[in-house]
């Protein structure tokens, strides 16, 4: 006689499912909309402070506001955010190299980074083996594209640097460490971002701290402890739309499949503009976990 033995979900994780939907429920409705300062992208918002949906660099004005204290950058936002949404990556580009010569800020620089990346991958996408002879074409797509990804890499070098080098004049702002760590991470110098997360474990603002530590947690697939930070923030004052992605993201590499859909969904609906929509396409591709 077999005995089958029925694995109930637990309470527990089911428990913690339902309140991130009530609470991302609840920051789907914010009619408040706050738009990064470095690559114009606008993202709901319960505080006063929140991380980009695109590029999650930090941020702390509505449009209004932005566009009275610096009318300049605000124009040279919305060029590069309907730029970057046409696939016009030149101009974007051109645009973050005219900010950037009056305004030397590392943020700037992280974001150029991140548009080349865009841009590289974009090159990539257009390679195809389906063309007769010695596909001549695709060398050269491909040749562009390494050297679209090559530009970025010297800019996150360039962040990191200036970061360093500001820090060290004193500049020892959280907005100037965690743009240091933003460029750590995406440049793949994991130690320094180590030390960066550890004195940003130091600041006052444990939100930003929460918001550190998970991204460093999750760069170095330490799914639980990146679901600790992202929880602490959900349960917050402070809800971050980015920390119900990558708390998604920790139950998809955690079993959690079923989780993770349905939490990765919600989010997707009301952050179109963020990562949750290409998660959930790489977990259809690679998972095969959608019906």
């Amino acid at each position: 006689m077999r005995i089958f033995i029925v694995m109930l979900p637990s309470f527990t994780d089911a428990m913690r499912l339902n309140q991130y939907m009530k609470r991302l429920r609840v920051l789907s409705k914010a009619h408040r909309r706050l738009v990064c300062m470095y690559c114009g992208t606008k993202t709901a918002a319960l505080g006063s402070l929140c991380m980009c949906a695109n590029c999650e660099s930090m941020t702390r004005y509505d449009n209004t506001s932005l566009s009275r204290k610096d009318p300049t950058l605000a124009s040279s936002l919305d060029v590069i955010d309907e730029a970057m949404a046409e696939g016009k990556y030149d101009d974007a580009i051109a645009e973050y190299e005219k900010l950037y010569q009056n305004r030397e800020d590392p943020s700037f620089l992280y974001a150029e980074a991140l548009a080349y990346i865009r841009y590289s991958n974009s090159e990539n996408a257009r390679i195809s083996y389906d063309k007769p002879g010695f596909m001549d074409d695709n060398a050269a797509v491909a040749e562009r594209a390494l050297n679209l990804a090559s530009k970025a890499k010297a800019l996150l070098a360039k962040a990191i640097s200036t970061a360093r080098k500001d820090m060290a004049e004193g500049n020892d702002s959280p907005d100037n460490a965690y743009a240091l760590l933003l460029a750590q991470l995406k440049f793949g110098a994991l130690r320094g971002a180590k030390d960066s997360v550890d004195a940003m474990g130091k600041l006052s603002n444990t939100l930003i701290y929460n918001y550190s530590a998970m991204l460093f947690e999750t760069r170095m697939g330490n799914y639980r402890q990146a679901m600790v930070h992202a929880d602490a923030i959900i349960r917050g004052d402070d809800v971050l739309v980015n920390a119900f992605f990558y708390a998604g993201l920790a139950m998809f590499k955690l079993g959690k499949k079923q989780d993770a859909k349905k939490l990765l969904k919600a989010v997707s609906e009301a952050s179109p503009n963020g990562s949750a929509p290409a998660l959930i396409e790489e977990m259809r591709t690679a998972e095969l976990i959608w019906a």
